[in-house]
């Protein structure tokens, strides 16, 4: 990880300074210019070399044969041919050269303050990864216990219900057992345990609810009896008291206002990581198991 972090930071700046504008595309051209000459110099100088040692070997050989005149006017015209391509190559050069200074110069200081800001963000991305390696070694094969609050969904049943009476000061009001199903969210508290296994890595987290506030509704249909109410209830364990409001069927003597029990299923206890974190608080036991 720390060989990939020095080779990240100087690649990025690289290609940031080596932007994709006008100069960046004449710089290209330039670069392949100067490999096809460097190319054809290349040839160029091994045909000269080849012609020039064949005329020596002629004039050797035969110094009145009529293709010496032939054979040197070639060779100095292929010297003349390397010159130019010489002269040629030195001039793309020197023009390779003023681009790469005006590519570095024209790296704006917004440009050097972004990456800056990049170097940065990634110095403190790579910190984070070194804590949580850390963290994964510190607490592999253990189960820890600490305090959390989290928000979460969660499916109600109520239990009983106690619907008040108006107009009736002998009967304050009636009671109806399971007449209806309901779901919500809220803010629980509680703890949680993770459970980590030999390589650091989570395997499960638990949730034990100590206290909740839940908002959510209430409904039921029938012949004779439709149930929407909305409802506000606090959670102690897993039961719930709450105070809902009627907005379907009542009776003619019933209040809308009424309070109910129920027993609160969770929808974390039935799909795991259903909830959001909103604190995480100290550790409350650590137990660390054998290899």
């Amino acid at each position: 990880m720390k060989t990939i972090k020095k080779l990240f930071i100087p690649t990025l700046l690289l290609f940031s300074f080596l932007s994709f504008s006008q100069t960046k595309e004449d710089f290209d051209k330039l670069k392949n210019e100067i490999t096809e000459q460097s190319i054809a110099l290349d040839l160029k100088q091994k045909k000269s070399e080849k012609a020039t040692a064949f005329l020596v070997e002629l004039k050797n050989s035969d110094p009145k044969n009529s293709l010496i005149k032939q054979k040197t006017e070639e060779v100095e015209k292929l010297k003349m041919e390397v010159l130019k391509i010489k002269s040629n190559l030195y001039e793309l050069n020197l023009k390779k050269e003023k681009l790469q200074l005006s590519l570095i110069s024209s790296t704006s200081s917004e440009n050097v303050a972004n990456l800056h800001s990049l170097s940065k963000e990634i110095e403190s991305k790579y910190q984070v990864h070194l804590l949580n390696e850390f963290a994964k070694k510190k607490f592999k094969n253990t189960k820890t216990t600490y305090k959390a609050t989290i928000l979460n969904t969660n499916f109600s049943i109520p239990i009983a219900r106690f619907n008040f009476s108006k107009n009736d000061s002998l009967n304050k009001g009636n009671i109806q057992l399971f007449n209806s199903i309901g779901a919500g969210f809220g803010v629980s508290w509680g703890s949680m345990t993770d459970y980590r296994d030999e390589n650091g890595e989570l395997e499960n987290s638990d949730f034990a609810n100590t206290f909740s506030i839940h908002a959510g509704v209430l409904f039921s249909a029938g012949n004779n009896n439709n149930v929407f109410a909305p409802v506000i209830s606090i959670g102690i364990l897993d039961f719930q008291l709450g105070l809902g409001y009627e907005l379907g069927n009542i009776d003619v003597n019933q209040k809308r206002s009424f309070v109910t029990i129920g027993y609160a299923i969770p929808l974390y206890k039935l799909v795991k990581g259903k909830y959001w974190f909103v604190k995480k608080s100290g550790i409350i036991n650590e137990v660390k198991f054998d290899n």
